[in-house]
């Protein structure tokens, strides 16, 4: 499942002027794999967690040296810059969370036994500074902030959230939520509720005020989850039905779900335009829909097997998509004109 690709396949999915890979050529063969990417829009940068293939599973394909932050200036698209931040070692660099008060990203590192947090200054990006690691006893599998960004919600995936204060990096307290195995949180920024979604069970809101915490009704595979509240809606994916589920928020009232014919990992929302991205997690390919109709707006995009996230320029309509080939660039403005 995480054998590196093929290099045919991954130059199959580059079709220039629409498709483009950001990432050296070389990282799959060294077993280096993109897990989570965040687009800040006001720096024009990507930043990417790179992880060694073997998962701490498979310890032939689990080397060190896989293990960076990577970021992508891209404010010329045509010329993009990229910066590595070595985070060599036993720790897997997972999800990524910004505090645009502080100029600081927070990112969780799962290890064998024992987890991490770390913080990376980009105040003067594009340099990349690793201020400080702290060893944490819980696996994490999400994280973000509250509204005010005075407290870092760190979630693991026992179903414990652990709350901490972001400039000391020091525990407040910890709380259990109503589900185990937490694999997908999301948050807006400055909003009220955070919204997570667990493996076989319900996905459930999180007033970041209080703590308090509201079930849905409908029961779910765990898949990625994402908020749009201009909309009024939340999105999740669930690999497992190979569905997509339309929630209302914050009610969490079930309004669509609509059967897929793949398995879906990632999801994005293009609230402007109405364009819905869902991903094919092993197939590899990203399709565009116009969410009203559910109509595909232009044939699946190939971006290499083992699609695990995106994220979105609204701006520029620029998606970037992360699986084991690497991260991919789609100019979708280019993309969906064409396919009319």
């Amino acid at each position: 499942m995480w054998r590196a690709p093929a290099d045919e396949v991954c130059a199959a999915a580059i079709v220039p002027g629409l498709t483009t890979r950001l990432s050296p050529a070389t990282y799959p063969g060294r077993y280096s794999q993109p897990y989570h990417a965040l687009y800040l829009p006001e720096k024009k940068a990507l930043f990417a967690t790179f992880k060694m293939a073997g998962n701490l599973t498979i310890h032939a394909w689990d080397r060190p040296d896989a293990n960076n932050l990577v970021s992508f200036d891209l404010r010329d698209i045509d010329r993009p810059q990229m910066h590595v931040l070595p985070l060599h070692g036993p720790f897997l660099p997972e999800n990524i969370v910004f505090s645009p008060r502080r100029q600081m990203l927070y990112l969780t590192m799962v290890g064998h036994q024992h987890h991490q947090l770390a913080t990376v200054d980009i105040s003067e990006y594009p340099l990349l500074r690793l201020k400080r690691t702290i060893k944490i006893d819980f696996e994490p599998n999400a994280i973000f902030f509250d509204a005010a960004e005075e407290k870092l919600f760190v979630l693991a995936i026992d179903g414990k959230l652990h709350l901490f204060n972001p400039d000391l990096l020091r525990e407040l307290e910890w709380k259990k939520l109503p589900s185990r195995f937490i694999m997908h949180a999301w948050h807006t920024d400055g909003a009220r509720h955070a919204y997570i979604a667990p493996f076989l069970s319900r996905i459930f809101s999180l007033d970041t005020a209080t703590l308090e915490t509201k079930r849905s009704e409908r029961f779910t595979a765990g898949g990625s989850i994402i908020e749009f509240p201009e909309w009024g809606y939340l999105f999740h994916v669930d690999p497992v039905a190979d569905r997509m589920g339309v929630f209302s928020v914050p009610e969490l009232r079930p309004v669509k779900s609509i059967k897929l014919e793949y398995k879906p990992r990632a999801v994005y929302f293009d609230a402007q335009k109405g364009w819905l991205f869902v991903g094919d997690w092993f197939g590899g390919k990203v399709y565009i829909y116009d969410w009203l109709t559910m109509r595909l707006l232009a044939p699946p995009i190939d971006v290499g097997p083992y699609l695990r996230s995106f994220a979105y320029d609204a701006e520029r309509r620029l998606l970037f998509a992360c699986g084991k080939c690497g991260v991919y660039l789609v100019r979708l403005d280019r993309l969906i004109y064409r396919s009319f």
